[in-house]
Formats: structure tokens, sequence, C-alpha cells
């Protein structure tokens, strides 16, 4: 999963997103893909829903502002849309965040 946050923060730099911005899809997608591998999902192709939804109780329970959390899911959905579109994720369940 590494290699794609790295490629998606390229594409994100390359379609003008600030440098501020990449460095908060930075933090927040390495978080996400920690949070995903110790779950189980280490592989890009195994995140799915249920990934994205219990890294949102682990954020919920930790006291997180419910815009914190939006912010935090926009990114999450932000990247996987860009991994489906890109053929790296079978199925887009971006929609479903």
């Amino acid at each position: 999963m590494i290699s794609a946050i790295a490629d998606y923060l390229a594409y994100a730099d390359a379609i003008g997103y600030s440098p501020k911005s990449i460095d908060r899809f930075r933090s927040t997608l390495t978080a996400f893909g920690a949070a995903a591998r110790k779950s189980g999902a280490s592989e890009l192709q195994q995140i799915s829903i249920e990934v994205v939804r219990a890294y949102h109780e682990t954020i919920r329970q930790r006291g997180l502002a419910a815009s914190t959390r939006r912010n935090i899911l926009s990114t999450i959905r932000g990247f996987l849309r860009w991994a489906h579109d890109a053929d790296r994720l079978p199925q887009d369940i971006s929609g479903r965040i």
C-alpha cells in the first residue's frame, strides 16, 4: 500500500493540490495504512468497507471532532476512488464511505 500512497501523492501534486494538502493526505493515509495492516489488510486490494469502518470507529473512540473525522474519511475516499480509477482496486468502495 505504501507505493500506492506515494503514487497518489504524486498524482495529487500533479493536479495542483497545495503542499499543505499533500502533507495532510500523507499523514492521514499513512495512519490509515498502518491501521489497515494491523487489521489484516496489508495489501491495497484487501481494503474493504469493513476496514474503513473499523478505522472510523478507532478515530471516533480517540475523541476526534466530527469535522476532523469527516476530513480523514474524505481523504481516504479520494485515495480509494483514485485507486479504483487507476485499476489498483477491483471495486470502487469510495461511494460507501
